[in-house]
């Protein structure tokens, strides 16, 4: 996430970009709300604990109405309002109260109601060498209708640097759209 955060602000459009960050095990925890990426101290994120259960759909649903009601709230300022999601996990749901469904209509009213104008999604399975797990996680990117799927097999320092990379990428080219 740090290194994710620090590419961030290499984007030419890093004094637009807003960031909230949100953990989750059988509980969803905020780590801080919105806010501009130049008022985000990456530094003082600590060390991710994974415990617990993994409610994997309620964390996604958390992050997808809050960003949008965000985004509602930027959009009707007059202000454009493009957004990523990037859901980073080492399980499939077992403790969630929502489902993918729940999920997919969110982000199908944002388009409706025109919430945002991009939206990107991206479900980042960390560590997940097992098939059923990934299986799982295709299957709910699918069902909650995300962009995109990625598997990062082993979390390896040199993998987690390529997620990050790719993070600050994509971030760079969706705030630019």
């Amino acid at each position: 996430v740090k290194t994710a955060v620090e590419g961030c602000r290499k984007s030419p459009r890093a004094d637009n970009l807003l960031l909230r960050l949100i953990t989750f095990n059988t509980e969803r925890q905020e780590v801080h709300g919105f806010k501009p990426l130049n008022a985000v101290d990456s530094k003082a994120y600590k060390p991710f604990k994974p415990h617990g259960m993994t409610a994997l759909f309620d964390a996604t649903y958390d992050a997808v109405t809050a960003t949008l009601r965000y985004a509602k709230m930027l959009v009707e300022q007059d202000f454009d309002v493009n957004a990523a999601i990037y859901i980073i996990t080492d399980g499939w749901d077992n403790s969630s109260t929502v489902g993918p469904r729940h999920i997919a209509e969110e982000i199908r009213a944002a388009y409706r109601e025109e919430t945002v104008e991009n939206l990107i999604t991206v479900l980042i399975g960390v560590n997940t060498q097992d098939a059923t797990v990934q299986k799982a996680l295709q299957d709910f990117k699918d069902e909650a209708e995300l962009t995109q799927y990625l598997a990062a097999r082993a979390a390896t320092p040199q993998k987690l640097a390529k997620l990050a990379d790719f993070v600050s990428r994509s971030i760079s080219v969706q705030s630019q759209a």
